[in-house]
């Protein structure tokens, strides 16, 4: 768009005054703006430090998730399938009977064939510590919670103290028939069975109970016939 003659006048005079210092700025005259330059293409390595520095974040949630599913699967699938299992109870607090589930299950192993045919004995052997109380909190919770999944499972050979056959009946409200009758009682000493030479160090208020609620499986039967063999001292 062209300019007046006014316009012009102007311009010139706002020039000539800039020139002679009496001004510094002018509001007629519009000042060139510098082009700034176009930024230069990042190249492929900062792409890819950009891309990293923006999505860190996600990409360690992912990453912590891909793990975390990772370990999930490798311990469903390396699991072994256990022939028989075991409860290893104690209900006195402090005696420490429900932390040798590894001894107890080397132990028993040796007494167990390999039912499932998959090329190896495992007894699975759960331990539980019914000497816990309210005041426990959490740990409180897990040993319940455990304790009642199990009971109504297929663990069948108990390993417990004396206190255990009470348990049973007063806590729990079984009654007699639960249990199966080992040498004319509830219970025998582990001592008086061939675990008693393969358990060292054992604790001596230690006693094999055979629990039967009803459920005839096969891990039921398979229990049944290693608790002959470690009664077969």
């Amino acid at each position: 768009m062209a300019k007046s003659d006014e316009e012009e006048k102007r311009e010139r005079l706002e020039l000539l005054k800039m020139k002679q210092g009496i001004i510094s700025e002018s509001e007629i005259i519009p000042e060139e703006q510098e082009e700034k330059p176009a930024p230069a293409p990042l190249t492929f390595k900062q792409k890819i430090a950009n891309f990293f520095y923006y999505h860190k974040w996600h990409l360690l949630f992912g990453a912590a998730a891909a793990c975390l599913l990772t370990f999930m699967i490798v311990q469903t699938f390396s699991r072994d399938t256990p022939d028989i299992k075991v409860l290893l109870i104690e209900t006195v607090r402090g005696s420490g009977l429900s932390s040798r589930t590894t001894q107890v299950e080397r132990a028993l192993e040796q007494y167990c064939p390999d039912f499932n045919l998959d090329g190896k004995v495992h007894v699975g052997v759960t331990g539980i510590n019914l000497g816990v109380v309210e005041t426990d909190g959490q740990y409180y919770i897990t040993q319940m919670m455990t304790f009642d999944m199990e009971l109504t499972g297929d663990s069948c050979i108990v390993v417990s103290d004396k206190g255990f056959y009470d348990y049973m009946l007063n806590e729990v409200g079984a009654n007699n028939n639960a249990f199966l009758t080992i040498n004319g009682g509830y219970s025998v000493p582990v001592a008086e069975t061939a675990l008693g030479e393969k358990l060292q160090e054992f604790p001596e208020d230690a006693y094999v109970y055979f629990i039967k609620l009803g459920r005839e499986t096969t891990l039921v039967q398979n229990s049944e016939q290693v608790l002959d063999a470690i009664l077969a001292k």
